[in-house]
């Protein structure tokens, strides 16, 4: 019977561990003094064309965190085409904006690094055409990134939305992106499914 009860209180343990939190984080920009709230986890996207060969699939924060986690995020960053999707709430003074800040490892980036593509998201039959902003992110409140790069080299887009917006991304379930830049279009499918955490910041946004 003891033996039982400790199985039972391991494997509880075990389901504890391995359970991912999808309450979105919050932190103050000391430079900025707004207030951005950025979802728990990213939603990934893998590159069509990419090689499938598939590591240990690590979440973005995990791989930034320690040495070795790095070198596996910046070794799938280079054997993949990778996009990570991250919607932020930035509250400025009680001035709340939306948007989605996209990290892009540079495997389909274009020479010049500074040219910033536009973003399709399709679910169902919607598509939506989202264009990066043209102010620095630092005029948008966020000083420094949202999180820290999970791979050398990578660069971030933002795009602006509203919480409408952020709501029906947040109940897709077939969320598939496009990247467009100088007339190429590099299509991406799920990698890592971001609708638990997507849905905990809307609802956060929407009240």
């Amino acid at each position: 019977m003891r033996s039982v009860t400790i199985a039972l209180f391991l494997s509880v343990l075990t389901a504890c561990a391995t359970q991912r939190p999808v309450t979105p984080h919050q932190y103050l920009d000391e430079e900025t003094s707004a207030t951005v709230t950025v979802v728990a986890d990213p939603w990934i996207f893998s590159g069509k064309r990419a090689e499938r060969a598939m590591p240990t699939l690590m979440d973005d924060r995990a791989a930034a965190a320690a040495n070795t986690a790095g070198e596996r995020g910046e070794f799938a960053a280079e054997r993949r085409d990778l996009i990570s999707l991250y919607a932020i709430d930035v509250n400025r003074m009680g001035d709340h904006r939306q948007y989605l800040a996209v990290q892009q490892s540079l495997a389909h980036a274009a020479n010049d690094s500074t040219a910033m593509p536009s973003l399709e998201l399709r679910f169902g039959a919607q598509t939506l055409a989202l264009q990066p902003i043209t102010q620095t992110p630092r005029e948008l409140g966020i000083a420094r990134e949202p999180v820290q790069a999970y791979a050398r080299g990578s660069q971030w887009s933002y795009f602006p939305i509203d919480k409408n917006v952020l709501a029906a991304i947040a109940r897709s379930q077939d969320l598939q992106a496009t990247l467009v830049l100088a007339g190429e279009r590099v299509a991406y499918e799920t990698w890592r499914d971001g609708s638990a955490e997507l849905t905990e910041l809307s609802a956060v946004v929407q009240k």
